[in-house]
């Protein structure tokens, strides 16, 4: 009876060594083979790149941000404003701002505290304006037709002349 019982111990031993390494391993080879079919999935994908382009996107407005989540560019429609794309700088000041509002459209070069130094504009009658500005934002050239003038011109402003004042064109996105 001994043998049969030290057998009977040794049987059952064996089926909780089984059991105990074995049902683990069951559970954990379907994850195994989820992963790796989830590893050549994603390989494909970057071999195949056209599956990752969209033909078109829509949204209202979009920010671009650089690598510290600072916004650099704004595209988007503003009541005010228009349609406007604004390129910021490092620092998230704006640098360049286009615009169209109705049948107009705007080009400005801005510095850093947003005074637009060069302004390239056309209105919705057809005439157009380039001004240049000074770091305090006064005009000191105009070449176009602006409001208040009859013909196209051309003048240029001194530092002494009484008209160097900010212009109403000047614009702070």
């Amino acid at each position: 009876m001994d043998h049969v019982e030290a057998r009977l111990r040794r049987l059952e031993r064996e089926r909780t060594v089984v059991r105990l390494l074995g049902l683990p391993f069951l559970c954990v080879l379907p994850l195994l083979f989820l992963l790796a079919g989830a590893g050549s999935d994603q390989g494909s994908m970057k071999r195949d790149k056209s599956a990752a382009i969209v033909d078109k996107l829509v949204a209202r407005s979009l920010v671009l941000v650089d690598e510290s989540n600072r916004p650099r560019i704004n595209l988007g429609i503003d009541s005010s404003v228009g349609a406007h794309m604004f390129l910021r700088g490092e620092d998230g000041s704006p640098m360049l701002a286009l615009a169209a509002y109705n049948s107009s459209g705007s080009i400005a070069v801005l510095d850093r505290e947003g005074h637009a130094i060069a302004f390239l504009t056309a209105s919705g009658s057809g005439q157009g304006l380039l001004r240049l500005a000074d770091a305090a934002g006064r005009t000191i050239a105009r070449l176009g037709q602006w409001s208040g003038q009859q013909e196209p011109g051309v003048e240029f402003y001194t530092a002494s002349d009484q008209s160097m004042q900010t212009d109403p064109t000047d614009v702070k996105p």
